[in-house]
């Protein structure tokens, strides 16, 4: 898998956080929100850089407002659900993503 971080955050305050967290190496493009005009542009500008179709990439976020992205930028949805999400799980239903999820543990399951 290619990992792609987008964020309405500054992408230097992203960049600084996965250093941090010492994950910065395990993802291959980040933008962040002074990157972009809307996530959807920004999902679409990076499945032409990657060279995938939209079908082909699963969006992973905690808030209901992303599944609404995900659907409008044609790709699948992940959500999480858990104490430290944006969204309580009650919204993330509403929205139907593809699948609802309790950890990032969960995802091996999911993908491999």
């Amino acid at each position: 898998y290619i990992l792609a971080l987008i964020s309405n955050s500054r992408k230097k305050f992203v960049v600084k956080s996965l250093r941090h967290l010492k994950i910065y190496n395990d993802f291959e493009y980040v933008l962040g929100g002074d990157n972009f005009i809307s996530k959807v542009q920004a999902f679409k500008h990076i499945f032409k850089i990657i060279g995938i179709k939209s079908k082909e990439a699963i969006y992973i976020a905690d808030r209901a407002g992303d599944v609404v992205v995900a659907k409008q930028a044609q790709c699948d949805m992940i959500s999480v659900s858990n104490k430290y999400s944006w969204s309580p799980l009650k919204e993330i239903k509403k929205a139907t993503p593809d699948k609802i999820i309790k950890n990032l543990r969960e995802l091996e399951k999911i993908l491999l």
